[in-house]
């Protein structure tokens, strides 16, 4: 699976970070927690939040926030608590560096792409599951 989503972030994430992320085995957390954040925005908008007040598309664009911003918050805390660390490369090669030692910039930047994915698997997981909700479907989402 590591390897999978390792093909798969390899695609818009820069190379360094992914390689470090891919070592720590932190790839399938990262996503598993992401599919989470967007699982409990979907179920809490289609089936706690169905009811006609709240069929309203600020409501769901606010749910879609706040899921994307709690996934990227995770993304870039767990980017920095890793450099924090100070994981030597290779024990007794201190000039090899160490694990996650891009900078903020980088871990921001991936943070933001998990907010982007995040929020377009939010808009698909919608358009799959409105139809089971009784008031929220009439949204244009």
């Amino acid at each position: 699976m590591e390897n999978l989503l390792y093909d798969f972030y390899a695609l818009f994430t820069e190379r360094s970070l992914l390689d470090d992320l891919y070592d720590e085995h932190l790839l399938t957390s990262l996503t598993l927690t992401l599919l989470v954040f967007v699982a409990v925005g979907v179920a809490v908008y289609y089936f706690a939040m169905n009811k006609v007040r709240y069929a309203k598309a600020s409501t769901w664009l606010l749910v879609l926030a706040t899921s994307s911003v709690l996934s990227m918050i995770v993304a870039i805390v767990t980017c920095s608590q890793k450099a924090a660390q100070e994981i030597p490369r290779r024990k007794g090669h201190p000039e090899l560096g160490r694990y996650f030692d891009q900078g903020g910039s980088v871990f921001f930047g991936f943070g933001f792409e998990m907010l982007l994915l995040a929020a377009v698997l939010f808009l698909v997981l919608s358009l799959i599951i409105k139809n089971l909700s009784t008031n929220n479907r009439k949204i244009p989402f």
